[in-house]
């Protein structure tokens, strides 16, 4: 019984959550004031999700276990809120709101009837999943140097960067499980898991980046020199 009320308390928590994230764009300072927050946020949510789901998939030993369903759900969800945010951070880099909804819209079909496509193109393991999340990702961070937030989007990759290797130590990864595993012939190594417990954690430091990306925009933005109007002094 107390179980079943924590599942139903997780997922009902995870679905509010991506709820709120969508309410920021309006809420709290709304997407311009918080644009590299949505940014750097979007980019380790979109990278963490994607890469969870590549190391289970790549793998013959995960793939054959239960343990790595979470990777494939759990590690969608990221990839879904991740896109969100990206999208929803273009609307505070000028980009129209409904502009941004049909984007939105438009790379959620491009991810059902595009990454098979992708996958055929590049022979690679689990290539359509890695192709997308590049896609998009360097689309949008294109998109804001393009507009002259250079320093924006490189403060997103460093933020989001070095928050995710910290993440992928702590849960015992590491390069070794970005190489395929195609039988269990071979030596025997898993990947990292994503269950409730590392699901979690990663939910609150994508949390914690958005906020602190709203924090060094301001600390950006608020060091731009103001132009003041001067009035020239009246005749006599």
């Amino acid at each position: 019984m107390l179980g079943d009320l924590l599942n139903w308390a997780f997922w009902i928590g995870i679905l509010l959550w991506l709820l709120a994230a969508i309410a920021s764009f309006w809420l709290w300072g709304g997407a311009r004031r918080g644009a590299l927050g949505h940014l750097a946020a979007g980019t380790l949510a979109l990278v963490s999700g994607t890469l969870f789901i590549h190391v289970a998939v790549i793998n013959a030993f995960a793939r054959m276990d239960n343990a790595y369903l979470g990777n494939g759900l759990l590690g969608g969800y990221l990839v879904l809120a991740g896109v969100t945010l990206l999208i929803g951070a273009l609307a505070g880099y000028g980009v129209r709101a409904w502009i941004a909804a049909l984007l939105w819209l438009a790379i959620a079909a491009f991810a059902y009837f595009g990454i098979p496509w992708l996958a055929r193109v590049v022979p690679f393991p689990d290539s359509g999943t890695i192709l997308f999340a590049a896609l998009i990702l360097g689309g949008v961070l294109l998109y804001v140097a393009l507009r002259g937030f250079l320093v924006e989007a490189a403060v997103a990759i460093a933020l989001a960067a070095a928050v995710l290797a910290l993440v992928w130590w702590i849960y015992g990864g590491d390069l070794r499980a970005f190489i395929p595993v195609t039988s269990i012939d071979e030596p025997y190594y898993k990947p990292p898991v994503l269950d409730i417990e590392q699901f979690i954690p990663c939910l609150l430091v994508v949390t914690a980046l958005f906020f602190a990306g709203r924090f060094i925009q301001g600390r950006l933005r608020g060091q731009r020199p103001a132009i003041r109007a001067t009035r020239a002094p009246a005749p006599n």
